[in-house]
Parts: C-alpha cells; sequence; structure tokens
C-alpha cells in the first residue's frame, strides 16, 4: 500500500512513515522506535503536515522540510501550523518542541531521548498540563 501526493508520486504506506529507518523485518522492536514514532506524531501536530505528503517538487517529507527550514532560519510562522501561531505567545516554546520532535527522529537510535525525557521536557515547557 502506498498514498499517492498531489503530484501524482507514490510515497510510502502509512505504516512505514511512522516507522524508525531501523526497523525491518525481522528485528525486534525496541522504545527507541516508539520515540521516532512519536517524533513524527508531533511534527505532524506542530506543522499541520502529513508526513504521507511531498512537501515541494524535489520530494522532500515532512522531516527533511522541517529540518531545512529551521537551518534556513525561516520565521516559526511559516513552519507552524497557523491554527497554533494564533496561540503561540512565546516563540521560544514553540521552537523548544520542534527542536524536541527532531530529537526523536534522530538518524541513530542511540542518540533519540527516552520517553520519560521527553515527557519532562514537554511538561517543563508548559506543552503537558
Amino acid at each position: 500500500n502506498s498514498v499517492s501526493s498531489s503530484t501524482g508520486k507514490a510515497l510510502a504506506s502509512p505504516r512505514s512513515l511512522y516507522q524508525a529507518p531501523e526497523a525491518v523485518n525481522g528485528r525486534r522492536s525496541t522504545q527507541n522506535w516508539d520515540v521516532y514514532s512519536f517524533g513524527i506524531i508531533l511534527l505532524e501536530l506542530l506543522t499541520g503536515r502529513s508526513p504521507a505528503i511531498q512537501l515541494d517538487s524535489s520530494g522532500v517529507d515532512l522531516v527533511q522540510w522541517v529540518q531545512n527550514a529551521l537551518k534556513e532560519r525561516k520565521p516559526l510562522t511559516q513552519i507552524v501550523d497557523s491554527i497554533l501561531v494564533d496561540e503561540m505567545h512565546r516563540a521560544e516554546d514553540m521552537l523548544a518542541m520542534l527542536k524536541i520532535a527532531l530529537a526523536c527522529i534522530s538518524s541513530q537510535p542511540d542518540q533519540r531521548p527516552s520517553m520519560p525525557y521527553v515527557s519532562e521536557m514537554l511538561q517543563k515547557i508548559g506543552a503537558i498540563v
């Protein structure tokens, strides 16, 4: 099963969009895989964009798009979902949440934070009540 983008290009199956890159058939799942999946979901929530859609003609996916936008120092209003922008009182909190999401989706599993640490960091910035 694949998902088609608006350009008609077949993308990965919806299930694989949330799977860690190291998740291959026959390997036992790890907590690092769950952290990766959480990071994708957090990016999806923050940007209002699906990981299943290529965001430009060069085939950039959601992860690459966010990484490039931050590297290029684009305004958060161009990265974050417009609904959240209206609620964004402290830009540094939104940037911190994006950085947490990016840490969760590190290509190196041993560099991903633990879920208790992610939870603690989100609580510190007031994202979870």
